[in-house]
């Protein structure tokens, strides 16, 4: 167990696995070379794969949109081939098709400020979480796949164009993928992945119950990624602590900026459970508030 309790009730990240692993346990793995430790011979770091370093760059996900454009495409020139074979109903499914698509490159490359929302608990906490945006757009995705599929499938009973039933067959086949790729997400609770910023303690919670409660004087910072879902942190002990999240959206340089911020700035941990608080984490992330934004 985590000598430090998490600041959320002192549960875990996950209390349905029971899977909890704190900073201390992090620690415990990654000693201190033999120089330092009476002699005796430090066990190897644990290997966590490839990790890239984290550039501002990472804030833009330009493969996600450009499959979204091409199923546009795809859809429009379906779409066309149905209108001039006369199958309405072809025709609908294609744009429920491309449609899909939008939906799903939303979800994927979706890194924007409103798939993320930020709260202050009574107890003086910042919580960063997901939006109940992202959710839905899951949902449209699921369910613009499911009418496209039911379309396409009507399509393949009264067609009367043999290229556009093979077709048909073919972009059903990659709406049920699809679908499925995104339709799995709802059946998690995207709520559980956070990051609590508190006035000693920053945790971060990730996906399969992973929660690390590392002290601001430990001076976490977040030094490398790996398809900017998994964050690898480092703290000035030299301790590794890599975590994953599937529904928070932030991209790596924004949460790094964010430790960043409050390393810069003590006093803001002091304003924790002020109206300042939200603002300073809006400002390490990089993020403003929409108010002020329509000014």
């Amino acid at each position: 167990m985590n000598k430090f309790e998490p600041p959320l009730g002192g549960k875990s990240a996950d209390p349905e696995d029971g899977v909890h692993r704190g900073y201390e346990q992090a620690q415990a793995g990654q000693r201190a070379p033999a120089s330092f430790s009476g002699g005796e011979p430090a066990p190897p770091k644990p290997n966590y794969g490839t990790f890239f370093t984290v550039y501002p760059s990472d804030r833009r996900q330009s493969e996600a949109w450009a499959g979204a454009f091409i199923g546009i495409l795809v859809g429009v020139f379906l779409a066309a081939l149905g209108v001039l074979a006369r199958d309405v109903v072809f025709a609908v499914a294609s744009i429920m098709f491309a449609a899909t698509f939008v939906a799903g490159a939303a979800v994927d490359a979706g890194w924007s400020r409103g798939l993320v929302t930020l709260d202050m608990a009574p107890d003086g906490c910042v919580t960063v979480r997901p939006s109940v945006r992202l959710t839905v757009l899951r949902i449209v995705t699921v369910v613009c796949a499911g009418l496209g599929f039911v379309l396409y499938g009507l399509s393949l009973l009264v067609g009367v164009s043999s290229l556009l039933v093979r077709l048909g067959a073919t972009t059903s086949f990659a709406l049920v993928v699809l679908a499925g790729a995104v339709g799995r997400s709802l059946f998690s609770s995207p709520r559980q992945e956070c990051i609590v910023l508190t006035e000693n303690v920053v945790m971060l919670c990730g996906k399969d119950g992973v929660s690390y409660t590392i002290p601001w004087a430990a001076k976490p910072a977040v030094i490398a990624h790996r398809q900017r879902k998994t964050l690898l942190i480092k703290t000035d002990d030299d301790v590794e602590c890599p975590i994953s999240f599937a529904h928070l959206r932030i991209v790596p340089s924004r949460v790094k900026g964010l430790l960043a911020y409050y390393h810069k700035n003590p006093e803001a941990l002091d304003r924790l459970g002020t109206e300042e608080s939200v603002d300073d984490a809006l400002k390490g992330l990089g993020w403003y508030r929409w108010s002020r934004r329509r000014r």
